[in-house]
């Protein structure tokens, strides 16, 4: 599920014009929660196709004059209470975060995700100057909230 922060222009037309401020998916996918041996270090692809599926926030991004404004925080939120009742048997959301980009690292802690372990096997796509995309290794953090399944807040 994809999650947009909009807001509402005004316009003389007929039509009302938006601004995304924000932006945040929710997905279901295979997702190792173990850190990869330092013996034997096997690629993060690999150990994700034995592992059991997990719902994962992923491409979170909100536009730079609105950040430290609360539109990450409720974009994340509003992924999570999506898995809370569309998901059932979900109780736990997961997400990666690159190592370096401290606001999303800082976010996600302030919104009750834990540190897991730093996988130095995952890849991104970049796209630089040729016409293909290139697929590059990068550090994440891989970060776990458990939460609140009973629905009496107890």
């Amino acid at each position: 599920m994809c999650i947009m922060c909009i807001q509402h222009c005004q316009s003389n037309s007929e039509y009302s014009p938006v601004d995304i401020i924000g932006i945040c998916e929710v997905i279901e996918d295979r997702l190792s929660i173990h850190p990869p041996s330092t013996t034997n270090e096997v690629s993060e692809k690999e150990r994700r196709r034995t592992s059991r599926m997990r719902a994962v926030i992923e491409n979170l991004c909100v536009r730079a004059d609105y950040r430290k404004c609360g539109v990450g925080m409720s974009l994340v939120q509003a992924c999570e209470e999506d898995v809370e009742s569309s998901w059932p048997g979900y109780d736990e959301v997961f997400t990666q975060v690159e190592v370096g980009n401290t606001n999303a690292y800082q976010l996600f802690q302030k919104c009750g995700y834990h540190l897991m372990f730093d996988d130095s096997t995952c890849t991104k796509i970049v796209l630089d100057d040729s016409i293909l995309p290139k697929e590059v290794t990068v550090e994440k953090h891989l970060m776990r909230k458990i939460l609140d399944t009973d629905d009496n807040g107890l």
